[in-house]
């Protein structure tokens, strides 16, 4: 009896979200005027960002979400909702799958956390693969910077001159700093513009910008004496953070492959149905590989970062 309620949590969960969402949808139909004007996701986007830490949650998402395309959107918040709602649906929907095999209740969570963990991972890995592609790129683009700033000696002007030489993966930022810069306080735009790169030779180089705002001098001198003693370094800083992608992408293709694999026993061998969500042996070698990987991958993540 105790099996059966805790299985039907995430439907019960499901179900009140859907209902939530509902309600918000039905109230805000009886508002004609708002009606006319804001959508469903413009809703949700408004709630979310009535919360602090859901609207830090959705910022975080949504410049990942820029560093990846290597376009500012001013939509980037709505893509991270359509993303969000379609993880949700997609774990809904692969919990309800198991459902169909087996009342255990844990099994259901776990499920849930793995469809919910797979595209978060393959998510970040991603997200991660670009950071180092767009970081081998720095030292040029610090370069291209410099020869700018010699024939404009302003900092937009310098970055402005430089962009077309520039890689879009590190085009991107650069060219959103710039327009900031002329539209705001250079060092506010500038400040933000290191708190939010992910990148910690991005990161130096705004402080050479900040530096050169702050204090004025010789811009070239100092993204010269960057590329000087900065460049080797990062092409080597960076050669030997890539190798940890190898485990990383054979960890993630496991996990991804075990809903695949128990699809495919069950199509080849019908009595494989009975024995994965029945036997005791069976059901924890499932829960042990998902719960193993998971914790591979996020021990894998945080020890890069160290």
């Amino acid at each position: 009896m105790i099996d059966r309620i805790f299985s039907l949590i995430p439907f019960i969960a499901g179900a009140i979200a859907l209902t939530l969402l509902i309600l918000t949808y039905k109230k805000v139909l009886v508002r004609k005027q708002i009606v006319k004007k804001k959508g469903l996701v413009e809703i949700v986007l408004e709630k979310v960002n009535a919360s602090t830490s859901l609207k830090k949650i959705k910022d975080i998402l949504s410049f990942k979400l820029f560093i990846i395309t290597g376009k500012f959107s001013n939509k980037n918040d709505e893509y991270v909702i359509h993303i969000v709602a379609s993880i949700l649906i997609l774990a809904l929907i692969g919990t309800f799958y198991i459902s169909r095999f087996t009342d255990i209740w844990y099994l259901f969570i776990i499920t849930f956390i793995f469809f919910l963990g797979l595209p978060f991972f393959a998510f970040e890995l991603y997200f991660e693969y670009k950071v180092k592609k767009r970081s081998l790129q720095v030292p040029a683009a610090s370069e291209a910077i410099s020869l700018g700033y010699g024939d404009t000696n302003t900092l937009v002007g310098g970055i402005r001159e430089a962009l077309p030489q520039m890689k879009k993966e590190v085009r991107a930022e650069l060219e959103r700093l710039s327009y900031s810069l002329e539209q705001g306080d250079p060092e506010e735009s500038i400040n933000e513009f290191i708190s939010k790169t992910p990148d910690k030779w991005m990161k130096i180089l705004g402080t050479i910008f900040l530096s050169y705002i702050k204090n004025g001098g010789d811009l070239t001198e100092s993204l010269d004496f960057f590329n000087d003693n900065v460049a080797y370094y990062i092409l080597y800083r960076e050669k030997t953070k890539s190798q940890m992608f190898i485990p990383k992408g054979i960890i993630l293709t496991i996990y991804a492959l075990i809903p695949f694999a128990i699809y495919a026993n069950t199509k080849m061998f019908p009595v494989a149905r009975v024995i994965h969500f029945t036997d005791v042996k069976a059901l924890k070698l499932l829960v042990y590989a998902i719960v193993s990987n998971t914790f591979s991958l996020i021990g894998v993540f945080i020890l890069q970062r160290t």
